[in-house]
């Protein structure tokens, strides 16, 4: 019996019991090939098996470059996402670009949503820009959600002032549109 194998199946069976006798185990080291477990669970979206994981001081949600957060962005699995970024392993403005390089590919609003509104996340990136620049007119509901952060929202009232106006003008036409 592999134990590195049996705890691998244990977090993709969320075998709770077993990642806690695994964790406790003397001489176990959970976080072997750079906190793998972590993002394995992160990738399968299995919740129960990632808060355990995080509960455990050894493990390192932040190794690989954020790895585990990108797996979560990836997967489009916002609790996971929140559930990562809540954790204090994980630093602030670690790979930003990357995540909402990726979350506005998947162009997945939920995504979008958790990591414009997470503290640890400076929403001001250039593909946030280009993005708005680029698709304000044709992709307006990931816009029109990125609007809604007051960082986003000041930072081309100030500096893209005509952007801002035509996107202003988009929501305006939109509401009386709904009527």
């Amino acid at each position: 019996m592999n134990i590195n194998n049996e705890f691998i199946k244990a977090i993709k069976n969320e075998n709770i019991n077993a990642i806690k006798f695994f964790l406790n185990f003397k001489g176990f080291d959970p976080t072997y090939e750079c906190n793998f477990a972590i993002r394995l669970a992160a990738f399968l979206g299995n919740n129960q098996s990632l808060i355990t994981l995080l509960n455990d001081p050894r493990i390192d949600p932040s190794d690989v470059d954020n790895f585990a957060v990108v797996e979560a962005i990836k997967q489009e699995n916002t609790e996971t996402l929140r559930l990562l970024l809540e954790d204090y392993r994980i630093k602030e403005n670690l790979n930003s670009e990357l995540f909402f390089k990726i979350a506005l590919e998947n162009e997945n609003l939920s995504i979008i949503n958790v990591l414009i509104n997470n503290k640890k996340i400076n929403p001001i990136q250039n593909d946030i820009i280009y993005f708005i620049k680029t698709f304000y007119q044709s992709k307006q509901d990931i816009v029109f959600t990125l609007f809604e952060n007051k960082s986003i929202y000041n930072y081309f009232k100030n500096y893209y002032h005509d952007f801002y106006k035509n996107i202003i003008k988009l929501k305006i036409q939109n509401k009386v549109n709904e009527f």
